[in-house]
């Protein structure tokens, strides 16, 4: 009775269908990339795509029974060299998989868990071109590596009122600078985007920025919409029920991306 009950005490063994994840809890590690530092006008945090990723890394792993490893500290863009204008933390595309890669194979090589599969989520549209680098990135890694977009088929734009609404419904908007800010955009939305030049989809490097940031009209960034809606509302909202809405599409995307 004494040595059952002690073999009772070691728990290593009996641990695995515990909880209501049972087997399959933290078989799948998380880890999210965004951008540190980037301009997205003066109410919302620098760096707010780290800060949606996360948040929806965190509640798909507690909807999934997944483990979320941590956050890649690093950013890149895919217009390049020019993004560093309005992020200074740009670094160049081969570097950016690089010290991705490297980063998460340090991680893995220090902890416990032994995981089955590894998903990146990316927070920040300018790094969406890791989805044609998987293949060196796994390499980097040691591990085959699934790069998940959350907002993939949703509408976004940068610093306008999506971006601003999600960043509302997760309580990261500054009302008062915001309300500053829309003084301005209502009277004269140029001059609005000449002292904050990232708003309303990086219009203000769009319309004054010539030649060196002619790059960002290109359509599939959707840039120039976002311009377009910005100079036609003369204001950027920030509405919860919009932002929730979102947010909900990108955490229902999320979960399915970690199922499979």
């Amino acid at each position: 009775m004494i040595w059952q009950s002690m073999e009772n005490l070691r728990l290593a063994k009996n641990l695995g269908n515990w909880g209501p994840f049972g087997r399959g809890e933290n078989r799948v590690a998380v880890f999210t990339v965004g951008n540190p530092c980037e301009g997205h006008g003066p109410a919302l945090p620098k760096d707010i795509d780290d800060r949606v990723v996360k948040a929806l890394a965190l509640r798909a792993c507690d909807a999934e029974g997944a483990y979320y490893c941590g956050h890649v500290p690093f950013t890149s863009d895919r217009v390049g060299r020019i993004a560093l204008a309005w992020s200074p933390l740009w670094i160049p595309e081969d570097e950016m998989v690089s010290r991705t890669g490297q980063f998460i194979k340090t991680y893995l090589a220090m902890v416990g868990l032994r995981f089955h599969r590894i998903c990146l989520l990316n927070g920040h549209g300018g790094n969406n071109f890791i989805a044609g680098c998987r293949r060196e990135l796994s390499r980097k890694a040691g591990r085959s590596i699934d790069f998940v977009i959350p907002f993939e088929g949703i509408e976004t734009g940068h610093a306008d009122t999506l971006e601003h609404s999600v960043a509302a419904y997760l309580g990261l908007v500054d009302a008062g600078k915001l309300a500053a800010m829309n003084d301005l955009v209502h009277r004269d939305p140029k001059k609005a985007l000449r002292r904050w030049p990232p708003t309303g989809g990086l219009g203000g490097y769009i319309m004054f920025g010539g030649e060196e940031f002619s790059e960002l009209q290109k359509p599939e960034y959707g840039l120039t919409k976002c311009l377009e809606g910005f100079l036609a509302d003369r204001e950027i909202r920030a509405d919860m029920a919009l932002g929730r809405n979102l947010f909900d599409g990108m955490l229902a995307a999320t979960c399915k991306a970690l199922k499979h």
